[in-house]
């Protein structure tokens, strides 16, 4: 359970919020431990499909994408500064 938190954690971070505005927007007991407790598990739920759906498929696509050194125009061993 922790190590698949720790492999969603970064869609939990970015989705958390969605539950929770939609409990406030229905009026849905705000601050009951009922409510904070549905507001997680969608969360938790949401970031895992997240995770299935969107970030591991474009993971997959880091292959095409290597990194490959640029040498100077002198050839003597350095490398060009990469640009960000």
């Amino acid at each position: 359970m922790l190590i698949h938190t720790g492999v969603i954690s970064y869609g939990l971070y970015l989705l958390h919020k969605l539950p929770f505005d939609a409990e406030e927007a229905l009026n849905l007991g705000r601050y009951s431990i009922p409510a904070l407790l549905v507001g997680l598990a969608v969360s938790y739920v949401i970031a895992t499909a997240s995770w299935f759906l969107l970030e591991k498929p474009l993971l997959k696509l880091k292959r095409f994408f290597e990194f490959r050194p640029v040498r100077t125009d002198g050839g003597d061993g350095q490398f060009a500064p990469v640009a960000s």
